[in-house]
């Protein structure tokens, strides 16, 4: 490890460029990994994406780089509930044990436990789905209140999209201190960045929200006090990203950044200008329906709104997203060409937006159907592109 980090400090006094090339090339390995790969390759390339930031000194302190291979994560099982429940009542409190238990019985299935070598839990994390929950059950946990009440106001929620808290996350020894099982819950909440469809909105409580405060800014989670609880005495600070705002993609490069800088907090998150825009679904179907009208035109979706929507962007990639928007519309209008029940309403399109005829008298005109039924026909065709593309933007 010593000659090894010798090496890199070299390389990178050296030749900063060469040394930035390399992680480029290790970084986008390792992604490809993760996003093709499953169970213990996926998480091996999790490890290695993680590692690449060792070098820097507000990461390297909060993993154990060398010993999580002790511990391995699994499904929760039946017969885990007790022994998990006991470890919130020790380390918690007796209210968040009950909590605990309510909500390891409602969504089993979005609990990792992380197992020692004889099967004995050595802690999980519960990625939470709040967007499943009633104003109920909400209300009942004063964490989710907070954070509900919080996202009400500031980031609400669209139709079809995902609020996960990371409810309860700790080692059955040391909480939410460093260890090696904490280090794997990381690795794990990275995996549920990366990998859950229709991702809105993440959230973090910690006992301790100081000591985490630096490495979460690195990660670009932000310190959120107005989502801060208290129960059974202990304040918990809480910290969260909108993934629509900076999506997974966008926040790999800015971690990309930051991992080959010479001083990574210089590299700040995207402004305000350049971070994506989270439109209302009536504000988007506002925008389709004037990308359509523009189409046809050079500089018709110069300024439209879904230039900025994360449907776009990530589909843009570093190209430009006009085109990749141009492009997107003329895909999704062609898949109601495919269907021989849509092929009126893609005419109807076509005929509007694709290749205009001169009025929409004369569109109605070249398809040979009353002007009354070529309106029909083009609300319909319009209502249906729009629909396909609000269910790709939601559903990430």
């Amino acid at each position: 490890d010593l000659a090894r980090d010798a090496l890199v400090a070299d390389l990178k006094w050296r030749n900063p460029e060469w040394y930035a090339e390399l992680h480029r090339r290790a970084r986008t390995s390792y992604i490809r990994r993760i996003e093709h790969g499953q169970g213990p390759e996926q998480q091996l390339a999790l490890f290695d994406l993680v590692f690449l930031h060792r070098e820097n000194p507000v990461v390297r302190p909060v993993f154990e780089w060398q010993a999580s291979g002790r511990v391995l994560p699994g499904a929760m099982q039946a017969d885990d509930v007790p022994p998990l429940v006991d470890m919130v009542r020790r380390l918690e409190g007796v209210d968040s044990a009950r909590l605990a238990e309510r909500w390891l019985g409602a969504q089993p299935e979005a609990v990792v436990v992380f197992r020692e070598s004889d099967g004995a839990p050595a802690g999980f994390v519960q990625f939470l789905n709040m967007s499943a929950l009633g104003e109920d059950e909400l209300a009942s946990d004063p964490a989710l209140a907070a954070a509900h009440e919080m996202l009400q106001r500031t980031a609400a929620l669209r139709p079809g999209e995902r609020v996960s808290y990371f409810r309860f996350w700790m080692a059955a020894d040391t909480h939410q201190q460093v260890s090696p099982t904490q280090s794997l819950i990381f690795i794990n909440m990275v995996r549920h960045y990366l990998a859950t469809p229709g991702l809105a909105y993440t959230l973090i409580p910690c006992a301790d929200p100081d000591f985490w405060l630096p490495v979460f800014g690195y990660a670009d989670l932000a310190r959120l006090p107005a989502a801060d609880f208290t129960i059974d005495g202990k304040a918990h600070g809480v910290f969260g990203h909108d993934w629509r705002a900076v999506p997974p993609p966008q926040w790999l490069e800015l971690l990309g950044e930051r991992e080959i800088a010479m001083t990574p907090q210089a590299v700040q998150p995207p402004a305000p200008a350049e971070r994506l825009v989270v439109l209302s679904e009536e504000e988007f179907a506002d925008a389709v329906a004037t990308a359509l009208r523009g189409l046809a035109r050079p500089d018709g979706l110069r300024d439209n709104p879904l230039l900025r929507s994360r449907l776009v962007a990530q589909r843009a990639g570093d190209g430009d997203r006009a085109a990749a928007l141009r492009k997107l519309l003329l895909e999704t209008a062609e898949t109601l060409n495919a269907s021989p029940k849509d092929v009126k309403f893609y005419r109807a399109v076509y005929h509007t937006y694709i290749q205009p005829a001169p009025t929409q008298e004369a569109a109605a005109e070249v398809l040979d159907v009353p002007f009354s039924s070529y309106r029909r026909h083009l609300k319909t065709g319009v209502d249906q592109i729009t629909e396909m593309l609000w269910h790709r933007e939601v559903g990430g």
